[in-house]
């Protein structure tokens, strides 16, 4: 019993870190569009690496703790982004917004 919460636990906190490695660069890169010469072959390259890592980091979890590991990184991730998502809202709400014209 006490195995299988620590799998799962482990499980979890990887995915949270994938899911909030996923959003940072998925931040940069959206930071990045406006200045790119090539902005589709940005946004469509790092999709496919930040997907690439997503899998992988997915393919790990599920080698070393099993079906349930996995389950728990799903969950993991999804938090992971929603703690991205509402940091970022966190400090746009704190930032001064323009006068309109």
């Amino acid at each position: 019993k006490r195995e299988m919460l620590v799998t799962l636990t482990l499980g979890l906190l990887g995915g949270v870190a994938l899911g909030g490695l996923y959003f940072a660069s998925l931040w940069a890169v959206v930071r990045r569009v406006p200045s790119a010469s090539r902005p589709a072959w940005l946004v469509g390259g790092s999709y496919l690496a930040r997907l690439a890592a997503l899998g992988m980091g997915f393919w790990v979890v599920l080698r070393l703790g099993g079906a349930s590991a996995l389950l728990a990184a799903l969950v993991g991730v999804l938090v992971g982004v929603s703690g991205a998502l509402a940091s970022r809202r966190d400090r746009g709400s704190r930032q001064p917004t323009a006068a309109p014209a």
